[in-house]
């Protein structure tokens, strides 16, 4: 079975809130713009990734992360959310 995101390709998705209280989270969206609201998790080693591919920016709101690593890496524009 394909990944769930596998059938969103090409179009804009949001995220209105996302957590993890143990472990990594990782969201991308290929060929359009990806917005996430609110976003909690990645704890102790875990990654908190977030991502676009060949095209589409990256809106971010709030980011609460206890992960040993963030990663926004954006084929457009990493956006503020908040602003």
């Amino acid at each position: 079975m394909a990944d769930p995101l596998d059938y969103l390709r090409g179009f804009a998705v949001t995220f209105n809130s996302v957590s993890n209280d143990n472990g990594s989270v990782t969201l991308s969206n290929d060929a359009a713009d990806l917005t996430v609201t609110s976003l909690m998790g990645g704890a102790g080693t875990g990654t908190v990734a977030v991502s676009t591919t060949t095209s589409g920016n990256i809106t971010i709101g709030q980011i609460e992360a206890t992960a040993a690593q963030v990663d926004l890496v954006s084929a457009g524009q990493i956006l503020d959310g908040l602003a």
